[in-house]
């Protein structure tokens, strides 16, 4: 008896052949058996009749874990319930370890609230042990982040690293190779790896082939000069003879979306001279980076909160947005009356002055609008207040402005701090 017989599904093995229909046999969580099993038995029978039998599928660009999903919500049924079974940390620069610091972690601000997480690792071989504990519903390796390597060391100075740091760095690659790495990813379109030199990163990889891994990179420039980052790319493949992968290829910006083709026959020669290059893509139309990398890279400079106290100046603001006009770059995406970003800011601008949340909400309540600030509160315009709910929240002695947020009646955005009734006004 085998412990899962999975009977009467069309099978699609992973091999490229035709769909075929068969039962599948599983014991002590491997494939026994596939074939005509109608006269075997299974502790647990299911009936796949109409139904796809296949591999697992891996996702290999998966931010799980910077996204800290990994330890808020492990069974990760989002992914399981495509039939993903195993998912690829540590992409796009980023990895939850190794830590040269604990403030290394920041390299994940980005994507969440480090005053929300608690962690009890530095190395690599740490953080697996404690990710056992956790039970995922999924299969999770991780590639080591190159942001994690470089701000461990540099923190926020914006700078190469010396000959001494660079050691240091490759001590700690190295053995988080040895503990079971995928390889090195990097993100050089992010502030602290936009000045990494093509030999900073030819050192790393060629400890990536050492050991067999894989170099993942979010290569420098996605638009005007995104043929210039894959040649950066294949150069380092190249040299160091190793497995290259680039992480979502895309050509961002109307105007250079006839390079795609360029890229692509550069990636099509590299392969063709014996390069081990792929890349892989995503299903929208949109990127998923966070905005700031949007901004001239000088706003960036000392870090986030420099970054953010320099955007609070209106005089800065005002030149960020000349600057992002004359780059010429489209920033445009699904906004309200597809508007760009810096069009956008100019509206942000403007709302900045109002006095109310019901001031900037859009006349659908249901849309989200821009983060705003007004007077000393700051919060996101998500999930409006309708008349109907204004109006029962009177009846039990609330009644907020319907034009204000759930969030503004709970916090004060920018300070972090909650209140039992704080005023979004000056």
């Amino acid at each position: 008896m085998y412990d899962i017989l999975i009977k009467n599904g069309h099978v699609i093995d992973g091999t490229g052949s035709v769909p075929f229909l068969a039962d599948v046999a599983i014991k002590e969580d491997k494939i026994v058996k596939i074939g005509e099993l109608h006269n075997e038995k299974g502790e647990i029978e299911i009936n796949a009749s109409g139904k796809i039998v296949c591999p697992g599928f891996v996702d290999i660009n998966n931010h799980s874990d910077t996204h800290w999903q990994i330890f808020l919500n492990p069974n990760l049924e989002s992914l399981a319930y495509q039939g993903i079974t195993t998912i690829v940390g540590g992409a796009c620069g980023s990895s939850l370890a190794p830590l040269a610091t604990p403030l290394a972690m920041e390299s994940i601000q980005k994507w969440i609230d480090l005053k929300n997480i608690s962690f009890n690792w530095l190395t690599l071989k740490e953080f697996l042990k404690v990710l056992e504990l956790k039970k995922l519903s999924v299969n999770f390796a991780t590639l080591v982040g190159h942001e994690n390597l470089r701000r461990g060391i540099l923190k926020d100075e914006l700078r190469s690293p010396n000959s001494k740091e660079l050691k240091f760095i490759e001590k700690m690659f190295q053995d988080s190779m040895k503990a079971g790495a995928l390889g090195l990813s990097t993100g050089l379109i992010y502030t602290h790896a936009r000045l990494a030199s093509g030999e900073e990163l030819k050192d790393l990889a060629n400890i990536v082939k050492k050991y067999g891994g894989v170099y993942v990179t979010h290569i420098r420039d996605e638009a005007q000069g995104v043929v210039e980052s894959i040649e950066e790319a294949i150069k380092i493949g190249q040299e160091v003879k190793m497995k290259l992968h680039i992480a979502h290829l895309k050509v961002m910006g109307k105007k250079n979306w006839g390079k795609m083709e360029e890229a692509l026959a550069h990636i099509s020669r590299a392969k063709e001279a014996g390069i081990d290059i792929s890349f892989d893509v995503y299903p929208y139309t949109n990127t998923g980076s966070v905005l700031y990398a949007m901004l001239p890279s000088w706003v960036a400079e000392g870090g986030r909160k420099i970054m953010i106290h320099r955007l609070k100046d209106p005089i800065i603001r005002t030149k960020v947005i000349a600057e992002m006009k004359k780059s010429g770059f489209e920033y445009f995406g699904p906004y309200p009356d597809g508007k760009a970003v810096y069009e956008l800011l100019d509206l942000a601008e403007k709302a900045f002055q109002l006095r109310s949340c019901k001031d900037v909400s859009f006349k659908n309540r249901s849309r989200p609008c821009l983060k705003y600030q007004v007077g000393r509160c700051s919060a996101p315009c998500v999930n409006y207040i309708n008349e109907n709910e204004y109006r029962e929240e009177e009846k039990r002695g609330g009644g907020s402005d319907p034009g204000r947020t759930r969030e503004c009646d709970e916090y004060a955005h920018e300070y972090g701090q909650k209140r039992e009734k704080p005023v979004c006004e000056p």
